[in-house]
């Protein structure tokens, strides 16, 4: 994380991933109770690379935070989507 102002800061990443769903037996699961494909890479895994871009507002007992991720499908058989999150929180003082 890299300060970009007093109150703002932003992070920038790279991320490889992994994942497969395991069955109670420790098995791989690859298709669902209707035998759809759960698995888009035909393997028993699917595998990313993601880009992440993320900033940090502080202000007077708030912050706001948004992140991009964009996947990288350098292979064919790699997932590819992006997201954009977005998160604000506010202090309130409740009167207790």
């Amino acid at each position: 994380s890299r300060p970009l102002s007093t109150s703002l800061s932003g992070t920038a990443g790279v991320q490889y991933q992994r994942t497969r769903v395991l069955g109670e037996n420790g098995q791989p699961i690859v298709t669902d109770y209707y035998g759809n494909p759960i698995i888009f890479s035909h393997k028993d895994y699917d595998e990313l690379l993601v880009g992440v871009l993320r900033s940090v507002y502080n202000g007077n007992k708030s912050q706001l935070v948004m992140s991009m991720e964009q996947a990288i499908p350098v292979r064919q058989d790699f997932l590819n989507f992006n997201r954009l999150r977005v998160r604000a929180e506010k202090t309130i003082k409740a009167g207790f």
